[in-house]
């Protein structure tokens, strides 16, 4: 790889990292402002408990309103849960990052 390539490739790194890092200021200051309620996510131990616990059916519609970063409907798709898995995100971040992430696990998440 010459010195070029390696300078844009993290020339690159760089700018996703600061987008990822003004859009979560960006969040922060829409918290402050609207006095909304903020992102925390779900803990892998509650989910992984209602997956277990069967409380959900493995077919039909599972819809979650205010999915965050979509971590509980990924994990449902991984746990065999045939959907669809529909999941509403209205603040900007953690709705990008579940869309990062549905893209990247290839799951069969929608996320609007």
């Amino acid at each position: 790889m010459t010195a070029i390539a390696v300078q844009a490739l993290l020339l690159l790194i760089l700018l996703v990292i600061t987008a990822y890092l003004v859009a979560l200021l960006f969040e922060f200051v829409r918290v402050a402002k609207k006095g909304e309620v903020p992102f925390v996510p779900s803990a892998t131990a509650v989910i992984r408990a209602v997956i277990e616990a069967g409380a959900l059916p493995k077919e039909g519609l599972i819809l979650d309103l205010g999915c965050g970063d979509g971590k509980a409907l990924r994990m449902l798709a991984r746990a065999g849960y045939k959907g669809p898995l529909v999941g509403y995100e209205r603040a900007f971040f953690p709705w990008f990052h579940s869309k990062f992430w549905s893209a990247f696990d290839r799951s069969s998440v929608l996320v609007r």
